[in-house]
């Protein structure tokens, strides 16, 4: 069993694809989270005061969240890789 996995390689244009893809993610990830932070901060009722110091004080959440999801996902990418074929990398 492990000689047949070993011997079908891997379809080169689906590791491009999924490269691909996790540079969409990184570039759009950050935007949509910040739209949602900043939807949530105005759902809660606040007056405009209270939703500019609601702001500020999450004003560190949508870049952490991106920051810590995108490098999850390269992390995974990366190990994903290197189990492919470790000797090569």
């Amino acid at each position: 069993q492990a000689a047949k996995i070993e011997d079908i390689p891997f379809p080169w244009p689906y590791a491009q694809v999924i490269a691909f893809l996790l540079c969409v993610f990184a570039s759009v990830f950050p935007l949509i989270s910040a739209r949602h932070v900043a939807r949530w901060s105005l759902a809660d009722g606040a007056d405009a005061d209270g939703v500019t110091q609601l702001l500020q004080s999450w004003a560190f959440l949508p870049a952490a969240v991106a920051f810590f999801s995108v490098l999850a996902h390269t992390g995974m990418w990366n190990t994903a890789r290197i189990l492919e074929d470790p000797f090569v990398h």
